[in-house]
């Protein structure tokens, strides 16, 4: 499982992608972030998407860990 540090990093950037922007790609507050409203269910989508591919990827990892350690057990 994820930690929250991890979730929290994942929604964050995922929150950065979303920030409006003017013509030139700069974000207009340094330390606000402006999102527009019919904007946060596709947020929210990305977001959990991101997670549950995280998690894949780390379950995926672990799982080839072990069998690698299995394998070397076996020698």
């Amino acid at each position: 499982m994820l930690a929250s540090i991890n979730i929290a990093d994942i929604i964050g950037r995922t929150i950065v992608d979303y920030d409006l922007k003017d013509e030139d790609g700069v974000s207009p507050t340094d330390d606000l972030y402006m999102i527009r409203s019919s904007q946060l269910d596709d947020l929210c989508t990305r977001a959990a998407l991101r997670i549950l591919h995280a998690e894949q990827r780390l379950r995926r990892r672990v799982e080839q860990e072990a069998e690698e350690e299995d394998e070397s057990d076996g020698c």
